[in-house]
């Protein structure tokens, strides 16, 4: 679901958030071979540290060994900065969190030095989930035209002088709903798959090699039947991951179950039976991820969303190719409303046993 960001501006109203979960991440592990880019891009050896998690190394591709997910968080502050709002979710929740998600727009340098801080803070080593909307002031054909390029060699020459650790990198996540597949529109499906391969060659160009790409899609069966959806799809040589938004709330209608609901949401004739079985059909072998996830209270059921998070526990194992869940801590989730873990005491306490079901 799309909502307005405190790091970086977006155009469009839909239905996305953000995810958290907390865990712990474990010292750096030197070098690994980097994710192999596309075939127009040089082939490389990175040198930058690939994060592990405590207990559990990562591969190259950032895909935990240990076979359970990564956890991390959206920790969107009600007061200060982030930094200090992702301290107060781990204490409060009593685990690290192993992912940072954070957003960022157009001509932003990222990531800053507290955020960089951050993912260190508190003796914890954490991975760092960058959001980028790349295209700000652009189309997607503009910047798959190279209108963009200075901007993306920008961001490069900042990556390799201030950044050198493996991260995950989304480039304008959840773009279904801007989709606009009149001619000379800037906003076909096919310009954002051309847009997020020029993204990927130029930072490559430029020196940039310590990014993991992910597609970050809604995986809504709304877009997902549209004729040009699979037209967004930039090729498995250019997405290292396969993420998707997924969330539960009575705002959205959608409180029928728990975790594996969730994960295979669908209706009616259509042969979409969820973004999990999409991505393991078409793309099998690739990692996914939710890159957003949240949880409503559901109105006169006080102990559903305590139950709900428990249920991941019991789920998780149906969904061996799901490596990653990042929260979406928000006490405003726009349409989904509020989503924090701490909505009551009870949530709080199902959240926190929830955390078995990942890497520690």
């Amino acid at each position: 679901m799309h909502h307005p960001c405190t790091h970086g501006s977006r155009k469009r109203a839909g239905w996305r958030r953000r995810l958290s979960v907390p865990l712990t991440v474990g010292a750096l592990l030197a070098t690994a071979i980097a994710f192999q880019g596309a075939p127009s891009s040089p082939s490389h050896t990175d040198l930058a540290p690939v994060a592990a998690p405590t207990g559990c190394a990562v591969n190259a591709n950032l895909v935990p060994t240990c076979g359970k997910p990564l956890a991390g968080v959206y920790a969107r502050p009600r007061t200060g900065g982030f930094p200090q709002a992702l301290r107060a979710f781990e204490q409060q929740t009593g685990s690290k969190t192993q992912i940072v998600h954070y957003f960022y727009s157009g001509n932003r340098l990222f990531p800053s030095a507290s955020e960089r801080a951050s993912l260190t803070q508190d003796g914890a080593q954490r991975l760092l989930l960058a959001n980028w909307r790349v295209d700000a002031g652009y189309t997607w054909a503009q910047v798959a035209a190279g209108k963009a390029d200075a901007r993306i060699a920008n961001e490069a020459k900042y990556l390799r002088s201030s950044f050198n650790t493996k991260f995950f990198l989304t480039i304008h996540h959840e773009p279904e709903n801007e989709v606009n597949e009149s001619a000379g529109s800037g906003y076909r499906a096919a310009d954002f798959a051309a847009m997020f391969r020029h993204v990927v060659d130029v930072l490559h160009r430029n020196g940039a090699t310590n990014f993991v790409p992910v597609l970050n899609l809604m995986g809504s069966q709304k877009w997902a039947d549209k004729p040009w959806f699979s037209a967004l799809y930039p090729g498995d040589s250019y997405v290292g991951w396969i993420a998707f938004a997924a969330y539960a709330a009575g705002e959205l209608g959608v409180q029928e179950g728990g975790f594996a609901d969730m994960m295979t949401r669908h209706w009616g004739s259509s042969p979409w039976r969820g973004a999990y079985a999409w991505a393991t059909k078409y793309h099998p072998g690739k990692p996914i991820m939710l890159a957003e996830w949240g949880i409503g209270e559901k109105p006169g059921s006080a102990t559903w969303k305590a139950g709900f998070y428990r249920s991941v526990a019991t789920s998780m194992s149906s969904f061996p190719a799901l490596k990653a869940m990042v929260y979406f801590n928000n006490y405003s989730g726009y349409r989904v409303g509020n989503v924090r873990t701490d909505t009551t005491s009870g949530s709080l306490t199902g959240y926190k046993s929830m955390l078995g079901s990942f890497v520690h």
